[in-house]
């Protein structure tokens, strides 16, 4: 398909819209504080990972279509991989 599009926010990044592939957001280090996290339809899914590989969310929407999750750690790059491009599923990734 495509990679999504990285939206660049005062407080950090939106990575969403019309691509699906896995898309690098940062490849150096980065401090995540948390992730917001919607989907369009429960059961859509996003997946994060750090530049080797490692599972950081493996995430299922739920029925309320969004969820907040607390990292507050280093990391060593993250890429994400959304299964939906429609409007709402979008990840929100607040940094230090």
């Amino acid at each position: 398909m495509a990679l999504a599009t990285i939206t660049k926010k005062q407080w950090g990044y939106v990575v969403g819209g019309a691509g699906v592939d896995a898309t690098p957001v940062a490849t150096g280090d980065i401090h995540v504080k948390r992730l917001l996290l919607s989907g369009a339809a429960s059961a859509d899914t996003v997946q994060i990972t750090d530049a080797a590989g490692t599972v950081i969310v493996n995430w299922v929407a739920p029925v309320s279509l969004t969820e907040t999750v607390e990292i507050d750690a280093k990391l060593k790059g993250i890429t994400v991989n959304q299964s939906s491009s429609a409007a709402g599923s979008v990840v929100g990734i607040v940094v230090e």
